[in-house]
């Protein structure tokens, strides 16, 4: 099991314009350059027993209902 995130790839130009005081303006959509991709970098790679999978599978269930729970609660007191 892999853990990764995805983003854009950085821009190989970002073009803006120079305000009458001379400072940063807006961007120039149009002139922005970047590749047309999505960047996937793997953060971690686990390896599990079956067991260790198994163990997993009910954390995160008991992890899920508590949060269900809580929310479930914060609910009814704002009614």
């Amino acid at each position: 099991m892999n853990f990764y995130v995805e983003r854009p790839p950085i821009p190989e130009r970002v073009v803006h314009e120079i305000t009458a005081q001379g400072r940063l303006g807006q961007e120039l959509r149009e002139m922005r350059k970047a590749p047309e991709a999505v960047i996937r970098d793997v953060e971690v790679g686990v390896i599990m027993t079956i067991e260790t999978a198994n163990s997993l599978v009910m954390w995160l269930k008991t992890k899920i209902d508590e949060h269900d729970k809580i929310k479930k609660e914060s609910g009814k007191r704002k009614s």
